[in-house]
């Protein structure tokens, strides 16, 4: 008679269990998104990656000219995607951004404003993800932004590319790259020894050259 009036309770604890074992196998959604770029600078942003902390993977994002006079910012979009973003926000959720900028993107013979910099910024609260973006503001910052597909309270829709107050707690700061600009530094001097070496090749040509038609000459 004990073991009749107990089955119950044992198939509600099992039952339980079986609850439990569930909600642990149940992983939150997650979808994969083009890595997009806003510049609110007179800089431009040659290129950059976006490495998620969590499982380490990494993409690649375009290169974004500087702001044109009069407007807000210049936009750029890509083919390279960011995965693995939960479909709802979770504090928590931290990439590393790494990009070179150059402050004299049309002087070609000025590199001196080419630099790596990197940050760590957490992604802020959004709703129903929809497009992941990194804003480059002024003094080498960066802010993180994920789109939304659900409207605010009173109806309206954040735009994406609207440029983050200058409080903006997810605002964050670059710093320099020591072991990229390090390899950068590397990849200029072999830029000028090689322009230097064609350019005596030239003249070295040029010098044969005239060399030889004097030696023509009656």
């Amino acid at each position: 008679m004990r073991h009749i009036l107990f089955y119950p309770y044992r198939c509600l604890l099992l039952f339980a269990c079986c609850l439990a074992v569930c909600g642990c196998d149940k992983k939150p959604k997650t979808y994969s998104s083009d890595v997009s770029a806003y510049n609110y600078t007179s800089n431009s942003i040659e290129e950059f990656s976006v490495t998620d902390l969590d499982d380490g993977t990494s993409s690649g994002g375009p290169d974004v000219d500087p702001k044109k006079e009069g407007a807000t910012c210049e936009a750029a979009g890509s083919v390279c995607c960011i995965s693995g973003i939960p479909d709802e926000w979770r504090p928590g959720l931290w990439v590393k951004v790494v990009w070179l900028r150059d402050q004299h993107p049309f002087d070609h013979g000025d590199r001196t404003g080419l630099k790596w910099f990197q940050a760590t910024a957490e992604i802020p609260p959004y709703k129903g993800a929809a497009g992941f973006f990194v804003k480059f503001l002024s003094g080498d910052r960066i802010r993180l932004h994920v789109g939304s597909n659900d409207p605010r309270p009173d109806g309206t829709y954040e735009r994406s590319y609207t440029q983050p107050a200058e409080d903006d707690p997810y605002i964050v700061q670059g710093i320099l790259d020591a072991n990229r600009n390090a390899k950068q530094v590397k990849i200029l001097v072999g830029r000028i020894q090689r322009d230097l070496e064609r350019q005596e090749a030239r003249m070295r040509e040029q010098q044969e050259s005239e060399a030889q038609k004097e030696g023509e000459k009656p």
